[in-house]
């Protein structure tokens, strides 16, 4: 079929539990995965796939230069980036969905007959894409000195902590405002991608501190009103 090879890596968030919290804001064109959602707490922020998210509010730096590693599909920090022939960016995962949802499209208007090329899904391009239209960044490595610049760019972002105490305002920073009012534990880490997944793994003092209290919940006995 049409697209790319099957994406088994979700970076850069593990999959977090399916949320029932109502569904956030609808993105471009409405293609899923493009909902933002809480997983449990506000600062598990998933998209339409269940799946944990940098959201954009986490880059830090120039923001003309780190604005373009936002999916214009899921409106997160990009996954795995496909780069097209015209030059346009998203998560692989993303541009999946979309290609499924032009074919399901095709299919439904016309029984047989070939699936038409795949429109790009940038709303001021759309010229139209065949399979080797599109390559994975990471494996473009070999093709220009453009690509390679936008890779180099990407695994160079400077992203913030989701628990960063620039982040209080936001409504996915409401965990660390009130840690830090309660607790008095905080985090201001800063990092690149790759780091950003160790950090929040295993270095944020937040994190650690909010995992362990949902796994004593977890282990407490349930009564029927979910008391003590």
């Amino acid at each position: 079929g049409h697209g790319l090879p099957a994406d088994e890596d979700s970076k850069p968030g593990a999959t977090a539990p399916r949320s029932t919290a109502p569904p956030g804001r609808a993105t471009v064109n409405g293609s899923a995965p493009s909902v933002r959602r809480e997983g449990g707490r506000p600062s598990v922020v998933l998209d339409g796939s269940g799946t944990r998210r940098i959201l954009p509010e986490q880059l830090a730096g120039v923001e003309a230069a780190s604005s373009q590693f936002v999916c214009s599909l899921c409106q997160f920090v990009m996954v795995r980036p496909v780069i097209t022939r015209c030059s346009h960016l998203f998560c692989d995962p993303c541009f999946k969905n979309w290609v499924a949802n032009e074919v399901s499209k095709h299919k439904s208007k016309s029984a047989s007959g070939p699936v038409p090329q795949i429109t790009c899904p940038n709303e001021d391009c759309r010229e139209l894409l065949k399979k080797t239209d599109v390559i994975l960044m990471e494996q473009a490595d070999s093709k220009t000195s453009a690509v390679q610049l936008l890779q180099r760019l990407r695994n160079n972002l400077n992203i913030r902590c989701v628990h960063h105490g620039g982040h209080h305002q936001f409504g996915f920073g409401q965990d660390a405002a009130t840690l830090k009012r309660e607790q008095g534990i905080t985090c201001n880490w800063t990092g690149d991608p790759l780091g950003y997944e160790e950090h929040m793994r295993k270095g944020c003092p937040v994190e650690a501190f909010l995992a362990s209290k949902i796994e004593k919940t977890n282990q407490m006995p349930m009564t029927l009103h979910g008391g003590q």
